[in-house]
């Protein structure tokens, strides 16, 4: 049976490319209507803040990262917690800690398992909240025995109750 974290992925690729073509074909349109320089400037500033508060968060709890340059993402290396994946991890870390992040190998070609992406593209409170849950992340760990996790099985028609509130994450559609 797939695991959640795998679903997740291969939907969120498939997002990732439909949107992309989408603003890519937006942006055009948006970029020929002239928008003022101020909008670009605003939203350089607006995500360039929510960048550095959430790297913030990520150095605080001990959790080393690449630095992007332009994206509203950041990629964060697991290698520290021994886990067998990133699959299991995110599984692991949504039910845990209650935050969720999507596994590094549904971006690589190569059997890269010792990343995983947070995306902090998200309201003021959101990203206060997953700060907060990501600075018990070691004392999680810590309390699982430094275990090794499988991703947990998908159950259909079911809600996922472990989100604790929905840091970064939604529930399942049923």
């Amino acid at each position: 049976m797939p695991h959640t974290s795998n679903r997740a992925s291969r939907f969120s690729e498939s997002i990732i490319r439909r949107m992309t073509r989408i603003s890519n074909a937006h942006g055009a349109i948006n970029l020929s209507q002239g928008f003022p320089d101020v909008y670009y400037s605003r939203l350089l500033t607006t995500y360039t803040a929510k960048r550095e508060q959430f790297l913030g968060y990520l150095e605080s709890a001990g959790l080393p990262y690449a630095a992007p340059q332009g994206a509203y993402y950041v990629m964060v290396d697991i290698s520290q917690f021994g886990a067998s994946g990133d699959v299991g991890f995110c599984d692991w870390l949504v039910r845990e800690v209650g935050v969720a992040a999507v596994p590094g190998s549904s971006f690589f070609r190569e059997p890269v398992r010792h990343l995983i992406r947070f995306h902090f593209a998200k309201k003021e409170e959101t990203l206060v909240e997953a700060g907060k849950r990501l600075a018990t992340v070691h004392d999680a760990w810590k309390r699982a025995g430094g275990r090794n996790f499988v991703a947990a099985p998908i159950v259909v028609n079911s809600r996922v109750p472990e989100c604790r509130g929905g840091v970064a994450c939604e529930p399942l559609s049923s």
